[in-house]
């Protein structure tokens, strides 16, 4: 749309170039009165979604002080972060580098619980939403963010969406021309693209003869984008389709076969021992519907279903797990992948005292047969007996401990235990 165009719609407008910084922060508020085991919140978000390499700061909002502490009530803190006791009015950060599923939860106050959820790189959503006051939808694509609704304002001829944004990202929008247009006189003109109020460049990435499609990008914490054209609900032609195409709410689509769910996952912590939690999180799988079952196999024996989900081995080794998710449509996506379950337990090392003998032997040997003891228990004795002397040879087919009769070919007492090398 040309400027002259606005002076006729809104008397006066200013236009804004503006630029926007990359912002690759989120913020968690501690409302006051989170002390409060009654409190209607505690962590605001409770539940929040980023990517490896994302800072988020909680911000102590409260008149009481707080900690930000990594692990659970149940669990106890764990090292992956801890904000130490920060007072009223301060602020704690944590850089997230690994992806996983990490909970958090306050010392002071253990009612008081959050999650973070840390994908590996940003999610990319994308569907058709109904417009409010119509009866069409839009198709879209957005990544950085959710799309809440999409609303026409006759009086202004634009679409207000609004947006919840927890990072830089884009919207691409397909505007149907029964819809929104704009023009001079029977020319396409641009559009008025405007996020929260100030007017930005957009690119438009597609025109045809029933609808045009633009793709603007937002700062992280953006909430409303407005399109302004030349006048909404102008003109309702009936296109005829091309083969593929199929006529729907007055525009031809190209009929669509529903695709596959996609697997993402994160295992939280990736080294587990036997009998440690396992958080097994699976929020940033996609479709182009909706993932209306999430079903998991350990690989012990054991499986569930929902998610995010935590499971607990009893025994060590690899471990193969299996998750399998089905959208709205019946359709699948089936991953496996493996995990190690270490032992809780240290392997003991090597007996000092039979590093001895065997220095003792290399130092004494040759000879007849000497005896190879240590000191021992007794198989019948509480009590630590004396092992014969290394250096005095073995008389006869007697044991020099305990004097028991050793069989022919045997070179262990079956008495006390004492070996030999005859």
């Amino acid at each position: 749309m040309k400027k002259y165009h606005f002076v006729y719609l809104f008397s006066i407008v200013f236009l804004l170039s503006v630029s926007f910084s990359p912002s690759f922060g989120i913020t968690v508020s501690i409302p006051e009165g989170a002390a409060n085991p009654n409190s209607a919140v505690f962590y605001n978000p409770e539940h929040i979604t980023i990517i490896v390499g994302d800072k988020v700061t909680w911000s102590n909002d409260d008149t009481s002080a707080h900690t930000v502490t990594s692990g659970s009530p149940s669990t106890g803190p764990l090292d992956v972060f801890d904000s130490s006791l920060f007072m009223a009015g301060a602020t704690f950060s944590h850089t997230f580098n690994q992806p996983g599923f990490f909970k958090y939860y306050c010392m002071v106050h253990p009612w008081k619980t959050g999650t973070v959820t840390v994908l590996k790189e940003i999610p990319t959503y994308s569907g058709e939403k109904n417009i409010e006051g119509t009866n069409r939808s839009a198709e879209f694509t957005i990544s950085g963010a959710s799309l809440d609704k999409i609303a026409l304002d006759l009086d202004a001829n634009s679409l207000i969406i609004s947006i919840t944004a927890n990072r830089d990202g884009y919207l691409s929008i397909q505007l149907p021309r029964p819809i929104l247009d704009s023009k001079m006189g029977s020319t396409d003109d641009d559009f008025f693209v405007l996020i929260d109020g100030e007017e930005i460049n957009y690119d438009e990435t597609a025109t045809i003869s029933t609808s045009r499609t633009i793709k603007a990008s937002f700062p992280s914490g953006a909430k409303e984008i407005e399109i302004i054209g030349t006048n909404a609900l102008g003109h309702d032609p009936t296109p005829t389709c091309n083969s593929g195409e199929e006529l729907v709410n007055g525009e031809c689509k190209k009929i669509k076969t529903p695709q596959s769910p996609t697997i993402y996952y994160a295992i939280n912590p990736e080294e587990v021992r036997v009998g440690q939690t396992v958080n097994f999180d699976a929020s940033g799988s996609s479709d182009d519907g909706t993932i209306v079952k999430y079903q998991w196999w350990f690989g012990d024996g054991k499986s569930g279903t929902g998610n995010p989900i935590s499971h607990k081995y009893q025994s060590k080794g690899q471990k193969e797990v299996v998750l399998e998710i089905t959208d709205n449509d019946g359709l699948k996506d089936k991953k496996t992948f493996s995990i190690n379950i270490r032992s809780n337990q240290v392997s003991p090392g090597p007996d000092p005292m039979w590093i001895i003998v065997g220095i003792v032997i290399t130092a004494v040997g040759g000879g007849a047969g000497f005896v190879l003891s240590r000191s021992r228990k007794s198989p019948k004795s509480s009590t630590y007996e004396k092992p014969s002397d290394i250096s005095i040879p073995q008389k006869g087919k007697s044991c020099n401990v305990c004097g028991t009769n050793i069989p022919e070919g045997k070179n262990v007492c079956p008495n006390c235990g004492d070996t030999y090398s005859v």
